[in-house]
């Protein structure tokens, strides 16, 4: 016959495996081990504290991308490979809004903006670019290039566009 402890190591295994399948189960695992309901025990207050956790990380995400969609300010962000890996509402709006996954230069055909992305996703700082766009209007912009670090999944250098066409004519 099983010891205690082995028969509730079989029950806290499964109902481990039921937690990991469905974020909302609550099993009870039944043991005449008391080692085995403390352990039990434990893990609950592991998992109740891990779900608070990761809560609080998707609400402070959900601000930050709300943040980004509201910003007047058109802002891409860019993989490690230069790709556009994620667009506000205004960048959207300026550029278009077929872009994620594309290369920079799909949308900003400006080789100064261009190598000064390549030299921050290389890892030489931040940089400054001006430049004009002439359709639909002729526009002037400032371009402020910042890695993400640590580079994150989903982007690993910011573009913050701002159009200092007022600034310039005056």
């Amino acid at each position: 016959a099983a010891s205690p402890i082995l028969i509730g190591i079989g029950r806290l295994r499964a109902a481990i495996d039921v937690m990991a399948e469905n974020d909302e189960a609550r099993p009870e695992v039944e043991s005449a081990s008391p080692a085995i309901r403390e352990l039990w025990l434990a893990i609950m207050r592991w998992a109740r504290a891990s779900r608070a956790k990761a809560q609080a990380r998707e609400a402070a995400i959900d601000t930050a991308q709300l943040v980004l969609h509201h910003l007047p300010d058109p802002v891409l962000v860019l993989d490690e490979r230069r790709r556009i890996a994620r667009t506000n509402a205004a960048a959207d709006t300026l550029l278009g809004r077929n872009l994620l996954a594309r290369d920079l230069a799909v949308a900003l055909r400006q080789p100064g903006l261009l190598a000064a992305a390549d030299a921050v996703l290389r890892g030489e700082g931040d940089r400054l670019v001006e430049f004009d766009l002439a359709i639909p209007v002729e526009r002037h912009f400032s371009a402020r290039i910042v890695p993400l670090l640590p580079a994150r999944a989903d982007g690993s250098a910011a573009l913050i566009l701002h159009d200092v066409t007022v600034l310039k004519r005056s």
